[in-house]
Order: structure tokens, then sequence, then C-alpha cells
């Protein structure tokens, strides 16, 4: 019985605390790291497109539980 009663009570713990973090509105939702910004190949070469002023963005994103984003939008040609 002692078992029980002192899982319950982690159990309730755990749940309490997931639920304060996942609430907890102090924290930024949404942290962009850029992680490189090129306009050059690996070779050095630059980057050629049917457009002029190519830029590759790489970025690292930390959304918080809970956070809402933007509708996620391409205003700009892909390639891949």
């Amino acid at each position: 019985m002692r078992n029980i009663t002192a899982s319950a009570l982690l159990l309730a713990v755990a749940f309490f605390t997931t639920s304060a973090n996942a609430l907890d509105s102090s924290n930024t939702p949404v942290v962009v790291t850029p992680l490189v910004s090129k306009t050059t190949t690996a070779s050095g070469q630059p980057i050629t497109l049917p457009q002029k002023n190519v830029e590759v963005q790489v970025s690292s994103y930390q959304i918080a539980p809970g956070a809402t984003l933007p509708v996620h939008k391409h205003p700009f040609p892909r390639y891949a």
C-alpha cells in the first residue's frame, strides 16, 4: 500500500510539473538561431540561379510548448 501511495504522489507531481511548464509564458515562445548564411558554394563559387544576389540561410528553431506560429509561406522561389 505504501508503494502505491508513493507512486501516485510521484505521478501527480510529475503531471503538475509538466503542466506548469507547458503553461509558463515567461519564456520566449520561439527562438530562431541562424546557423549558416552563404552566397557561395563549398568550393567558393557564387550560387547562381535565375536571379541575382542569392543567399542560402539555415536556421534552428526552438519552439516552446503551446506556442503558435504564423502560416508557413514561401514568397520566393524554392530550390532543392
